[in-house]
């Protein structure tokens, strides 16, 4: 029993001992780290309060609620016009009535102006609404819209308030021509290759680099000199075309419709900017 008793004993001390020295090295490990941590924060109190950094901050900001620069999130709504007229009497033998522009389009994207007065606009999209007419139980609607839209602009004018720039640009366009009639259905069909007997119904797409011009105004009107951020109001006038001509692939048929798009645009719309 009495070399149990001893093994036992010695067992009792060795782990006692380890326990406190662990104990002690983390209360070490622990001690140091919070020491650095004060003397990290009172030197970056320190040099945060210091006059260098004081003065150089304060010039900083100054500098900034006087600066031409901005990064904006936009949001606007257009009008681009649309030429139907040769659309319009072809569609008119059909019994159709006419479709008239414009096409209102709404969109979102990001601007950046530098000091200097480059402007750079990045458009997610503009998406056009459909322009219809209808004939009896048949519809026809045709549109247009804008992807990817990015244009660059040179400030003539640059002020902090008031911005005026001519614009060039290019994005993706995406046109949309759809006709719409129920299909003749078949009552007393003996299988599915039956049940529909007639369908004419088209909904097609062309795609085409799309070019714009023109000429842009930025308005600031309201702005925080807290937060050096604010609200610009903008407008925009010019053209949206494209390199060739509206065709249409529909059953194999290469279709041209004659519509002209974008002969004339005029955009309104809001940057929520920070300097």
């Amino acid at each position: 029993m009495r070399p149990t008793i001893i093994i036992l004993t010695v067992l009792l001390i060795f782990c006692s001992a380890n326990v406190n020295a662990q104990s002690a090295a983390r209360d070490s490990v622990n001690y140091y780290q919070s020491q650095l941590y004060r003397l990290y924060r009172q030197t970056w109190d320190s040099l945060r309060k210091s006059d260098s950094v004081v003065y150089y901050a304060r010039g900083f900001k100054k500098a900034k609620r006087r600066s031409k620069s901005y990064t904006a999130f936009v949001l606007f709504t257009e009008a681009a016009g649309a030429d139907f007229s040769t659309f319009n009497a072809a569609i008119a033998k059909d019994g159709f009535g006419a479709l008239n522009g414009p096409i209102w389009r709404v969109g979102m994207g990001l601007s950046h102006k530098s000091y200097n007065g480059l402007m750079i606009d990045f458009n997610f999209f503009a998406l056009g609404i459909n322009r219809g007419t209808s004939y009896g139980n048949a519809a026809i609607h045709a549109g247009f819209s804008d992807l990817l839209q990015l244009q660059l602009g040179y400030a003539v004018l640059n002020t902090r308030g008031l911005s005026i720039y001519p614009y060039a640009g290019l994005s993706g366009r995406s046109s949309q021509i759809q006709f719409s009639k129920p299909a003749v259905l078949n009552n007393t069909f003996n299988s599915v290759a039956g049940i529909v007997q007639n369908n004419q119904s088209v909904d097609e797409y062309s795609s085409h680099l799309s070019y714009q011009a023109g000429l842009g105004v930025d308005w600031t009107i309201s702005e925080s000199t807290k937060s050096e951020g604010g609200t610009i109001l903008f407008a925009k006038f010019g053209t949206d075309g494209i390199f060739g001509d509206e065709s249409y692939g529909i059953s194999g048929i290469n279709y041209t419709p004659g519509i002209k798009y974008g002969a004339w645009t005029a955009a309104l719309g809001f940057k929520f900017f920070g300097r």
